[in-house]
C-alpha cells in the first residue's frame, strides 16, 4: 500500500489500452489511450532498465535496446509488437525498490528493475489530462505536477 492517493492513480490506468509506444534506447514510452501529442489519456515512461516478457520467456530487454542503428532498434522493436493495442491487466509497486511490474490481459508484462539506487528516476506514469505524474525513485513513489 503506497497511500490512498498513489493506489488511485494507479487505479485509473488499469484497463487502458496501449494505443502508440516508442523505444528509445534504453527508454520505453507507452501512450494509454492516447497519441504522443493529445492532453488526455495516460504515459507510461519507464527507464533505465526494464524488460519485456510473454508467459514463457524475456522477450526484450532495455540493454538489448541500447543500439545506435536504426533498423536494428526498429528490428528489436517488432519483437514488442504484442504491445499493439494490449489493455493493462494489473500494476505492483515492490515495496523496497518500487520498480513497476504492468501485466497485460494479452499475457505480455513488462517490468523495471533498479540498475542504480541514485538514480532520479526509474519510470513515471503521466496523467496528460490532470498534469499529475506519479514519479518514482527507487526511494520511493510521489505524485508531482507536471
Amino acid at each position: 500500500m503506497l497511500g490512498t492517493e498513489i493506489d488511485e492513480c494507479i487505479q485509473r490506468v488499469i484497463g487502458q489500452r496501449v494505443t502508440f509506444r516508442r523505444l528509445a534506447g534504453n527508454t520505453l514510452i507507452l501512450y494509454l489511450n492516447c497519441n504522443p501529442d493529445d492532453n488526455h489519456g495516460y504515459s507510461v515512461w519507464i527507464e533505465p532498465t526494464w524488460h519485456y516478457a510473454n508467459t514463457t520467456e524475456v522477450l526484450v530487454g532495455s540493454r538489448q535496446a541500447q543500439v545506435d542503428d536504426k533498423q536494428e532498434l526498429d528490428e528489436i522493436a517488432e519483437l514488442m509488437n504484442g504491445l499493439d493495442a494490449a489493455v493493462i491487466k494489473s500494476i505492483s509497486i515492490d515495496s523496497i525498490s518500487h520498480d513497476i511490474h504492468i501485466s497485460f490481459e494479452q499475457g505480455y508484462s513488462i517490468k523495471s528493475f533498479v540498475a542504480d539506487p541514485m538514480d532520479d528516476f526509474i519510470w513515471y506514469i503521466s496523467d496528460r489530462a490532470s498534469k499529475l505524474q506519479l514519479l518514482a525513485s527507487p526511494r520511493g513513489v510521489e505524485i508531482v505536477d507536471l
